[in-house]
Protein backbone atom coordinates (compact mmCIF):
# COMPACT_ATOMS: atom_id res chain seq x y z
CA UNK A 1 0.00 0.00 0.00
CA UNK A 2 2.77 2.39 1.05
CA UNK A 3 4.73 1.47 -2.09
CA UNK A 4 1.74 2.29 -4.31
CA UNK A 5 1.29 5.65 -2.61
CA UNK A 6 4.98 6.40 -3.07
CA UNK A 7 4.80 5.42 -6.75
CA UNK A 8 1.73 7.63 -7.25
CA UNK A 9 3.52 10.54 -5.52
CA UNK A 10 6.59 10.19 -7.77
CA UNK A 11 4.33 9.97 -10.81
CA UNK A 12 2.64 13.27 -9.93
CA UNK A 13 6.02 14.94 -9.40
CA UNK A 14 7.19 13.68 -12.81
CA UNK A 15 4.07 14.99 -14.53
CA UNK A 16 4.30 18.38 -12.85
CA UNK A 17 7.99 18.72 -13.74
CA UNK A 18 7.43 17.67 -17.34
CA UNK A 19 4.64 20.17 -17.86
CA UNK A 20 6.60 22.89 -16.05
CA UNK A 21 9.64 22.30 -18.27
CA UNK A 22 7.43 22.52 -21.34
CA UNK A 23 6.03 25.85 -20.20
CA UNK A 24 9.36 27.30 -19.12
CA UNK A 25 11.23 26.12 -22.18
CA UNK A 26 8.92 27.55 -24.79
CA UNK A 27 6.07 29.41 -23.20
CA UNK A 28 4.17 27.76 -26.01
CA UNK A 29 0.62 26.36 -25.84
CA UNK A 30 1.42 23.89 -28.61
CA UNK A 31 4.28 22.37 -26.63
CA UNK A 32 2.15 22.11 -23.48
CA UNK A 33 -0.61 20.37 -25.42
CA UNK A 34 2.00 17.96 -26.78
CA UNK A 35 3.11 17.14 -23.23
CA UNK A 36 -0.49 16.65 -22.15
CA UNK A 37 -1.15 14.38 -25.12
CA UNK A 38 1.85 12.23 -24.22
CA UNK A 39 0.67 11.88 -20.62
CA UNK A 40 -3.03 11.47 -21.38
CA UNK A 41 -3.48 10.24 -24.97
CA UNK A 42 -6.74 11.16 -26.66
CA UNK A 43 -7.83 7.52 -26.68
CA UNK A 44 -7.56 7.33 -22.89
CA UNK A 45 -9.24 10.70 -22.47
CA UNK A 46 -12.21 9.49 -24.53
CA UNK A 47 -12.52 6.33 -22.43
CA UNK A 48 -12.36 8.35 -19.23
CA UNK A 49 -14.97 10.79 -20.53
CA UNK A 50 -17.40 7.98 -21.36
CA UNK A 51 -17.08 6.56 -17.86
CA UNK A 52 -17.51 9.95 -16.20
CA UNK A 53 -20.50 10.89 -18.34
CA UNK A 54 -22.25 7.59 -17.60
CA UNK A 55 -21.76 8.05 -13.85
CA UNK A 56 -22.77 11.71 -13.87
CA UNK A 57 -25.93 11.05 -15.86
CA UNK A 58 -26.99 8.64 -13.12
CA UNK A 59 -27.19 11.67 -10.83
CA UNK A 60 -28.23 14.52 -13.11
CA UNK A 61 -31.67 14.89 -14.70
CA UNK A 62 -31.41 15.52 -18.44
CA UNK A 63 -34.08 17.64 -20.06
CA UNK A 64 -36.89 15.36 -21.32
CA UNK A 65 -37.56 17.32 -24.53
CA UNK A 66 -35.88 15.75 -27.55
CA UNK A 67 -36.46 19.02 -29.43
CA UNK A 68 -34.45 20.94 -26.80
CA UNK A 69 -31.68 18.36 -26.85
CA UNK A 70 -31.51 18.35 -30.64
CA UNK A 71 -31.46 22.16 -30.85
CA UNK A 72 -28.47 22.44 -28.53
CA UNK A 73 -26.74 19.46 -30.16
CA UNK A 74 -27.15 21.16 -33.54
CA UNK A 75 -25.57 24.39 -32.24
CA UNK A 76 -22.77 22.37 -30.70
CA UNK A 77 -22.09 20.57 -33.97
CA UNK A 78 -21.73 23.92 -35.71
CA UNK A 79 -19.06 24.91 -33.19
CA UNK A 80 -17.17 21.62 -33.53
CA UNK A 81 -17.29 21.83 -37.33
CA UNK A 82 -15.62 25.25 -37.04
CA UNK A 83 -12.80 23.91 -34.82
CA UNK A 84 -9.86 23.01 -37.09
CA UNK A 85 -7.74 21.81 -34.15
CA UNK A 86 -10.17 19.14 -32.93
CA UNK A 87 -8.86 15.59 -32.85
CA UNK A 88 -10.35 13.41 -35.57
CA UNK A 89 -11.20 10.61 -33.10
CA UNK A 90 -12.97 12.87 -30.60
CA UNK A 91 -16.74 12.95 -31.12
CA UNK A 92 -18.36 15.73 -29.12
CA UNK A 93 -21.66 15.18 -27.34
CA UNK A 94 -23.90 18.00 -26.10
CA UNK A 95 -26.64 17.52 -23.52
CA UNK A 96 -29.00 19.81 -21.59
CA UNK A 97 -29.41 19.32 -17.85
CA UNK A 98 -32.93 20.03 -16.61
CA UNK A 99 -32.24 22.52 -13.82
CA UNK A 100 -33.77 25.98 -14.35
CA UNK A 101 -32.23 27.33 -11.13
CA UNK A 102 -28.63 26.69 -12.17
CA UNK A 103 -26.69 28.84 -14.63
CA UNK A 104 -23.74 26.69 -15.58
CA UNK A 105 -22.02 24.57 -18.20
CA UNK A 106 -19.08 22.21 -17.98
CA UNK A 107 -16.92 19.96 -20.14
CA UNK A 108 -15.74 16.45 -19.41
CA UNK A 109 -12.74 14.68 -20.93
CA UNK A 110 -13.30 13.41 -24.43
CA UNK A 111 -15.78 16.07 -25.55
CA UNK A 112 -18.82 15.62 -23.32
CA UNK A 113 -20.41 19.06 -22.88
CA UNK A 114 -23.28 19.71 -20.45
CA UNK A 115 -25.28 22.93 -20.31
CA UNK A 116 -27.97 23.67 -17.72
CA UNK A 117 -31.44 24.83 -18.71
CA UNK A 118 -30.96 27.74 -16.28
CA UNK A 119 -28.18 29.05 -18.51
CA UNK A 120 -30.38 28.76 -21.59
CA UNK A 121 -33.11 30.68 -19.78
CA UNK A 122 -30.60 33.39 -18.82
CA UNK A 123 -29.35 33.81 -22.40
CA UNK A 124 -31.02 36.23 -24.79
CA UNK A 125 -29.89 34.82 -28.13
CA UNK A 126 -28.48 31.72 -29.76
CA UNK A 127 -25.23 33.65 -30.29
CA UNK A 128 -24.80 33.82 -26.51
CA UNK A 129 -25.40 30.08 -26.17
CA UNK A 130 -22.98 29.35 -29.02
CA UNK A 131 -20.36 31.49 -27.25
CA UNK A 132 -20.67 29.40 -24.08
CA UNK A 133 -20.54 26.12 -26.03
CA UNK A 134 -17.48 27.32 -27.96
CA UNK A 135 -15.69 28.16 -24.72
CA UNK A 136 -16.31 24.67 -23.33
CA UNK A 137 -15.34 22.99 -26.61
CA UNK A 138 -12.07 24.95 -26.60
CA UNK A 139 -11.19 23.59 -23.16
CA UNK A 140 -11.28 20.14 -24.75
CA UNK A 141 -9.62 20.84 -28.10
CA UNK A 142 -6.83 22.86 -26.48
CA UNK A 143 -6.20 19.90 -24.11
CA UNK A 144 -6.74 22.01 -20.99
CA UNK A 145 -8.59 19.16 -19.32
CA UNK A 146 -5.79 16.73 -20.15
CA UNK A 147 -3.20 19.15 -18.76
CA UNK A 148 -5.03 19.66 -15.47
CA UNK A 149 -5.83 15.98 -14.99
CA UNK A 150 -2.24 14.97 -15.70
CA UNK A 151 -0.91 17.51 -13.21
CA UNK A 152 -3.46 16.65 -10.51
CA UNK A 153 -3.50 12.85 -10.67
CA UNK A 154 -0.46 11.59 -12.52
CA UNK A 155 0.05 9.07 -15.30
CA UNK A 156 -0.60 5.86 -13.39
CA UNK A 157 -3.88 7.00 -11.86
CA UNK A 158 -5.21 8.33 -15.17
CA UNK A 159 -4.28 5.12 -16.96
CA UNK A 160 -6.03 3.08 -14.26
CA UNK A 161 -9.08 5.36 -14.45
CA UNK A 162 -9.31 4.95 -18.22
CA UNK A 163 -9.16 1.17 -17.78
CA UNK A 164 -11.88 1.23 -15.11
CA UNK A 165 -9.51 0.14 -12.34
CA UNK A 166 -10.06 3.10 -9.99
CA UNK A 167 -13.81 3.15 -9.21
CA UNK A 168 -13.27 5.03 -5.95
CA UNK A 169 -11.33 7.80 -7.70
CA UNK A 170 -13.95 7.92 -10.45
CA UNK A 171 -16.60 8.39 -7.77
CA UNK A 172 -14.60 11.25 -6.28
CA UNK A 173 -14.42 13.01 -9.64
CA UNK A 174 -18.17 12.60 -10.16
CA UNK A 175 -18.91 13.89 -6.66
CA UNK A 176 -16.67 16.87 -7.34
CA UNK A 177 -18.54 17.79 -10.52
CA UNK A 178 -21.93 17.44 -8.84
CA UNK A 179 -20.82 19.41 -5.81
CA UNK A 180 -18.97 22.28 -7.46
CA UNK A 181 -20.37 22.41 -10.99
CA UNK A 182 -17.04 21.77 -12.69
CA UNK A 183 -14.48 18.99 -13.06
CA UNK A 184 -11.30 21.05 -12.71
CA UNK A 185 -10.42 24.67 -12.09
CA UNK A 186 -8.54 26.05 -15.06
CA UNK A 187 -5.71 28.55 -14.84
CA UNK A 188 -6.21 32.14 -15.89
CA UNK A 189 -4.06 31.50 -18.98
CA UNK A 190 -6.20 28.50 -19.94
CA UNK A 191 -9.41 30.48 -19.51
CA UNK A 192 -8.11 33.26 -21.74
CA UNK A 193 -6.98 30.68 -24.31
CA UNK A 194 -10.45 29.10 -24.26
CA UNK A 195 -12.03 32.56 -24.61
CA UNK A 196 -9.95 33.58 -27.62
CA UNK A 197 -10.15 30.15 -29.27
CA UNK A 198 -13.89 30.09 -28.64
CA UNK A 199 -14.28 33.47 -30.34
CA UNK A 200 -12.54 32.06 -33.42
CA UNK A 201 -14.91 29.09 -33.43
CA UNK A 202 -17.98 31.32 -33.09
CA UNK A 203 -16.92 33.55 -35.97
CA UNK A 204 -16.00 30.59 -38.19
CA UNK A 205 -19.39 29.04 -37.43
CA UNK A 206 -21.09 32.22 -38.68
CA UNK A 207 -22.31 33.77 -35.42
CA UNK A 208 -21.88 37.22 -33.89
CA UNK A 209 -19.09 36.81 -31.30
CA UNK A 210 -20.12 39.71 -29.05
CA UNK A 211 -22.82 37.52 -27.49
CA UNK A 212 -20.16 35.88 -25.33
CA UNK A 213 -19.20 39.24 -23.82
CA UNK A 214 -22.82 40.33 -23.45
CA UNK A 215 -23.66 37.18 -21.53
CA UNK A 216 -20.81 37.58 -19.05
CA UNK A 217 -21.39 41.29 -18.56
CA UNK A 218 -25.09 40.77 -17.94
CA UNK A 219 -24.40 38.06 -15.39
CA UNK A 220 -21.78 40.28 -13.81
CA UNK A 221 -24.43 42.95 -13.37
CA UNK A 222 -26.80 40.36 -11.90
CA UNK A 223 -24.10 39.35 -9.45
CA UNK A 224 -23.69 42.94 -8.29
CA UNK A 225 -27.45 43.07 -7.86
CA UNK A 226 -27.23 40.03 -5.59
CA UNK A 227 -28.65 37.37 -7.88
CA UNK A 228 -27.89 33.94 -6.43
CA UNK A 229 -28.31 32.31 -9.85
CA UNK A 230 -25.63 34.55 -11.34
CA UNK A 231 -23.27 33.88 -8.43
CA UNK A 232 -23.19 30.19 -9.33
CA UNK A 233 -21.94 30.85 -12.86
CA UNK A 234 -19.45 33.55 -11.89
CA UNK A 235 -17.92 31.35 -9.16
CA UNK A 236 -17.23 28.50 -11.59
CA UNK A 237 -16.35 30.74 -14.55
CA UNK A 238 -14.63 33.84 -13.13
CA UNK A 239 -14.49 36.64 -15.70
CA UNK A 240 -12.10 39.41 -14.66
CA UNK A 241 -11.95 42.50 -16.80
CA UNK A 242 -8.70 41.50 -18.50
CA UNK A 243 -10.37 38.40 -19.95
CA UNK A 244 -13.05 40.58 -21.50
CA UNK A 245 -10.29 42.78 -22.95
CA UNK A 246 -8.68 39.74 -24.58
CA UNK A 247 -12.01 38.68 -26.06
CA UNK A 248 -12.63 42.16 -27.49
CA UNK A 249 -9.13 42.23 -28.99
CA UNK A 250 -9.69 38.81 -30.57
CA UNK A 251 -12.93 40.03 -32.13
CA UNK A 252 -11.35 43.25 -33.41
CA UNK A 253 -8.51 41.26 -34.97
CA UNK A 254 -11.04 39.62 -37.29
CA UNK A 255 -12.26 42.95 -38.65
CA UNK A 256 -15.69 42.24 -40.13
CA UNK A 257 -17.56 39.56 -38.20
CA UNK A 258 -20.91 37.80 -38.74
CA UNK A 259 -24.03 39.55 -37.51
CA UNK A 260 -26.17 36.50 -36.83
CA UNK A 261 -27.75 36.52 -33.35
CA UNK A 262 -30.57 34.00 -33.59
CA UNK A 263 -32.79 35.99 -31.20
CA UNK A 264 -36.11 34.74 -32.56
CA UNK A 265 -34.86 31.16 -32.67
CA UNK A 266 -33.80 31.45 -29.05
CA UNK A 267 -37.29 32.66 -28.14
CA UNK A 268 -38.59 29.43 -29.63
CA UNK A 269 -36.19 27.48 -27.45
CA UNK A 270 -37.32 29.42 -24.38
CA UNK A 271 -40.89 28.48 -25.20
CA UNK A 272 -39.85 24.81 -25.25
CA UNK A 273 -38.25 25.31 -21.85
CA UNK A 274 -41.32 27.10 -20.51
CA UNK A 275 -39.41 30.31 -19.93
CA UNK A 276 -41.03 32.53 -22.54
CA UNK A 277 -43.73 32.63 -25.16
CA UNK A 278 -42.90 32.55 -28.83
CA UNK A 279 -43.41 36.10 -30.16
CA UNK A 280 -46.35 36.56 -32.54
CA UNK A 281 -45.52 36.26 -36.22
CA UNK A 282 -44.89 39.46 -38.08
CA UNK A 283 -45.06 40.19 -41.82
CA UNK A 284 -41.66 41.81 -41.58
CA UNK A 285 -38.79 39.52 -42.54
CA UNK A 286 -35.83 39.07 -40.24
CA UNK A 287 -32.57 40.63 -41.40
CA UNK A 288 -30.67 37.65 -40.01
CA UNK A 289 -29.98 34.67 -42.27
CA UNK A 290 -32.50 31.92 -41.80
CA UNK A 291 -31.37 28.82 -39.97
CA UNK A 292 -31.47 25.51 -41.76
CA UNK A 293 -33.48 22.95 -39.87
CA UNK A 294 -30.81 20.73 -38.26
CA UNK A 295 -30.75 17.02 -38.98
CA UNK A 296 -31.56 14.57 -36.24
CA UNK A 297 -28.84 14.30 -33.61
CA UNK A 298 -26.60 11.42 -34.57
CA UNK A 299 -25.98 10.70 -30.92
CA UNK A 300 -29.69 10.04 -30.37
CA UNK A 301 -32.04 11.88 -28.07
CA UNK A 302 -30.84 11.25 -24.52
CA UNK A 303 -33.34 9.91 -22.07
CA UNK A 304 -33.89 11.78 -18.82
CA UNK A 305 -31.33 10.88 -16.20
CA UNK A 306 -32.34 9.51 -12.85
CA UNK A 307 -31.37 10.49 -9.36
CA UNK A 308 -30.25 7.91 -6.90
Amino acid sequence: MRQNQHSHYLSRIFVTLLLSVAVATAGCATLRRGAASALLPVEQEIKLGKQLSAEIEEELTLHPSSAVQQRIAALGRQVVAAAPDRHRDMEFTFKVVDDPDTINAFALPGGWIYIYSGLLLAAESEAEVVGVLAHEVAHVTRRHIAERLATAYGVQTLTALALGKEPAMLGQLVAGVLGTGYLLRFSREQEIDADVTGVNYVISAGWRPHGFINFFERLGGDREAGSRRALGWISTHPMPEDRIVHVREAIEAHGTVPAKLGTEEHQQLLAMLGGASTPPSSPARSTEPADVTPPSDTTGSPAPGRRR
